[in-house]
């Protein structure tokens, strides 16, 4: 660990003795010298690497190893040095959903399930649903759940009816086609 200008550095995973990762998101490159095939060897001085919001909106940064160029999440490689992980999980979670908020505090551990249900519950992904009409009443309901809730037939049987799984709907359910 190396604190420079209140900055904390530590070592980015899997990349010790190249990279380090600040508690404030950057990460530079460790000055090293490295083996170079036409010229003798090549020094690599320390830098502070440019990072770039990809198109999920996550920060990341390209990290080179060995030849080898990876592209690396910023909040994943903060999580794995300055988040504690006591579960052993896998996936970071943006606590308040800002995906470029990578403070220290905003950065959890979680299970894809609990990352899934986190994003549901706060408005980050909305739930895909088709409208469904009774052609015989005109009443309309905003999902294949919900009418199969109101009309006591199974979710899975009604589906198979409205996509065509099962070839003779005895329903009059039918999804609804936009105007």
């Amino acid at each position: 660990m190396q604190i420079i200008n209140g900055m904390e550095w530590q070592p980015v995973k899997e990349f010790e003795g190249f990279y380090e990762i600040s508690n404030g998101g950057d990460v530079r490159s460790l000055e090293r010298v490295v083996p170079h095939k036409i010229c003798r060897n090549i020094t690599i001085k320390q830098k502070l690497l440019d990072t770039r919001i990809n198109n999920s909106g996550y920060l990341e940064v390209r990290l080179s190893k060995h030849g080898k160029t990876y592209t690396k999440f910023i909040h994943i490689l903060k999580a794995q040095v300055f988040v504690p992980n006591p579960g052993n999980k896998t996936y970071v979670n943006h606590i308040d959903g800002n995906k470029l908020n990578n403070d220290n505090d905003n950065l959890q551990w979680c299970t894809h399930s609990e990352n899934i249900k986190h994003a549901y519950a706060n408005g980050l992904i909305k739930p895909i649903c088709k409208p469904v009409i009774d052609i015989c009443t005109g009443d309309t309901f905003e999902s294949a759940k919900i009418a199969a809730r109101v009309y006591q037939i199974s979710y899975h049987t009604l589906r198979n009816y409205l996509n065509g799984g099962i070839s003779e709907n005895p329903t009059c359910l039918q999804y609804k086609v936009a105007a």
